[in-house]
């Protein structure tokens, strides 16, 4: 698909036609439940869905020890490969916290580094559409591939801290 960046939706629909799995993990977003703080007015949010990657192994110990879900020969076969470009593929994120939610994901199994991608990031962040974001989630700060490098895409509306700053403007 020419310029996939402009056409995530349609990414999305052709993925979600043949991967039930990922279906029914997007539609667990459903139930995600939202807080605000009265103090502040932002919202916290609490997906359960999301326990399998939030309690993922993550130290070099565990993730040496695993196959790599994100190396193409590990994933399942319903998820579909988008070419991004410059050794990068797109690939939906089987455990979603956004409404769209993807994964751009080096073809080469290399370490989580930011170095090795910002000038990707730039570059995407260039063909989004607006509405879109693109985010990273170092090795030491959330990420449940550390050992894989990769970086995230997704819809910005429905991010508490986002929404608030929007209403702030």
């Amino acid at each position: 698909m020419e310029d996939i960046f402009k056409h995530l939706d349609q990414c999305l629909e052709q993925q979600l036609a043949v991967w039930p799995a990922a279906k029914q993990a997007f539609s667990n977003l459903e139930q995600v439940q939202t807080r605000v703080l009265s103090s502040s007015g932002l919202a916290l949010q609490h997906n359960p869905a999301r326990i399998i990657s939030t309690t993922a192994k993550v130290a070099p110990a565990q993730t040496t020890a695993r196959p790599c879900f994100l190396c193409r020969e590990n994933r399942p076969v319903e998820h579909i490969s988008f070419d991004a470009g410059d050794g990068f593929e797109l690939l939906l994120n089987p455990y979603p916290i956004l409404r769209e939610h993807f994964c751009v994901v080096s073809r080469e199994h290399r370490p989580q580094k930011f170095q090795d991608c910002y000038e990707k990031m730039l570059q995407i962040a260039g063909q989004l559409e607006p509405g879109y974001m693109i985010f990273y989630n170092g090795p030491r700060s959330g990420a449940s591939a550390p050992d894989h490098l990769h970086m995230q895409i997704g819809r910005s509306e429905g991010i508490p801290l986002l929404d608030k700053l929007r209403e702030n403007e």
